[in-house]
């Protein structure tokens, strides 16, 4: 499920990747244009890179990691941040 405030993707940002500053992961940019809170995905997989290397390597996609080292829920919060189809059909 979609975080609805800002607060609310950096709390879960927080707990699910073990951060301190979840909210540096908001994609401001697509926030604008969507009207949603927005991950960026690029400081995401930047961030997995630093903490677990070239997982791709390892034939790892970035779901794979994330629930390998962040569990399921982890994963399907990323999913659902992802998901163009709730765009697509408001």
């Amino acid at each position: 499920m979609r975080p609805k405030s800002i607060p609310e993707f950096t709390r879960r940002m927080n707990e699910l990747f073990r951060l301190k500053n979840g909210h540096i992961y908001q994609d401001t940019l697509l926030m604008m244009c969507t009207g949603r809170i927005e991950l960026d995905l690029l400081k995401l997989d930047d961030l997995l890179h630093e903490r677990h290397g070239e997982y791709e390597d390892d034939a790892l996609s970035m779901s794979d990691i994330i629930i390998q080292e962040y569990g399921p829920v982890a994963n399907a919060f990323v999913d659902g941040l992802l998901n163009w189809s709730e765009i697509l059909l408001a």
